[in-house]
């Protein structure tokens, strides 16, 4: 699947899987949001995966998922500084949050205020946001376990201030 422009499920109720693995997202111009899904309710899983790309802003921003979140393979590129390239700000999903050795993030991955059921797992993943923070998660809850393992890579800072982490 190939999009040009914003594509957008922003207040959607679905009620399976949001599934955009492979998919390649791609927008001209700054602050540019190429996905949105900002406060949505998804029923199941949510799949950026399998070489999906995007050369902008995804936004999650308030989404409601029930299942997990899979980065996994997946490029996401917004060099915007003023602007993240994952905007999971006050996301609640009720199972994981995964990066795999494949994933990479240009621009800031931002969690700031959300929850995470389970874990976040970025497992030899690279952010880079060499003139700033890579990962933003203050005042977030995890229910399981942050895991950064396996050659992860961060360019710029981690920000877990405020952060509470019920696993190990």
């Amino acid at each position: 699947f190939h999009a040009e422009g914003t594509v957008s499920f922003t207040g959607a109720t679905i009620g399976g899987d949001l599934d955009c693995g492979g998919g390649n997202f791609e927008s001209e111009g700054t602050n540019v949001v190429t996905f949105q899904a900002t406060a949505s309710r998804i029923n199941g899983n949510v799949r950026m995966n399998d070489a999906f790309r995007s050369a902008g802003k995804v936004s999650l921003r308030a989404a409601s998922i029930s299942g997990d979140v899979n980065f996994e393979d997946g490029h996401f590129m917004n060099t915007n500084t003023n602007s993240a390239a994952i905007d999971g700000n006050l996301m609640r999903t009720e199972g994981n949050v995964y990066f795999s050795s494949k994933s990479q993030v240009d621009g800031q991955f931002s969690l700031m205020d959300a929850t995470i059921g389970r874990d976040l797992q970025c497992l030899g993943s690279r952010f880079r946001n060499a003139d700033g923070v890579a990962i933003v998660a203050s005042d977030s809850r995890v229910g399981g376990n942050i895991t950064f393992s396996k050659q992860f890579i961060a360019d710029g800072g981690v920000d877990l201030i405020g952060t509470t982490i019920g696993g190990d």
